[in-house]
C-alpha cells in the first residue's frame, strides 16, 4: 500500500485563526487526531494535533510535557473523564479542551493525580 491508497481524501482543515476550543470540537466531531492549518489561499501553514492542543499557553501546560493516561465516556452531552495525570495544570487543560467541544453540557472529572515518587 502506498500513501495515495492510505490517505484521507476528504480532508478536514482549519484556518489560522481557529481557537483551541473550535479545533478540539472539530477533531472530536470528525473522529480525527489532527488537521492541517490552511491559509485563505489554500496553502498549508502547518498541522495541529490533539497532542498540540494539550500543550498550549492558554492551558498553562506549554512547558510541562508530562504523562497523562485518560479515558472518557460520552452520553447525552455528559463527558465523564477517568484516569491520572501528573499535575493539576494538566487536569485543568483537559477540562478546558473538553468544555470547548460543541454539545458538551457537563463534564464529570474523575481524573486523579499520579502519586509523587521519591527522588533517586
Amino acid at each position: 500500500m502506498n500513501a495515495q491508497e492510505a490517505m484521507t481524501k476528504d480532508v478536514v482543515t482549519v484556518g489560522p485563526e481557529a481557537t483551541v476550543g473550535e479545533i478540539a470540537g472539530l477533531l472530536v466531531r470528525h473522529r480525527i487526531s489532527a488537521a492541517p492549518v490552511v491559509s485563505e489561499d489554500n496553502r498549508i501553514a502547518g498541522i495541529v494535533s490533539q497532542t498540540d492542543l494539550g500543550h498550549r499557553s492558554e492551558t498553562g501546560t506549554e512547558k510541562k510535557r508530562k504523562s497523562a493516561y485518560v479515558n472518557l465516556a460520552v452520553k447525552d452531552g455528559v463527558v465523564e473523564l477517568y484516569g491520572a495525570v501528573d499535575s493539576n495544570e494538566q487536569r485543568r487543560a483537559l477540562r478546558i479542551l473538553v468544555e470547548g467541544v460543541s454539545g458538551v453540557q457537563k463534564v464529570e472529572d474523575n481524573v486523579s493525580l499520579f502519586p509523587k515518587t521519591a527522588a533517586a
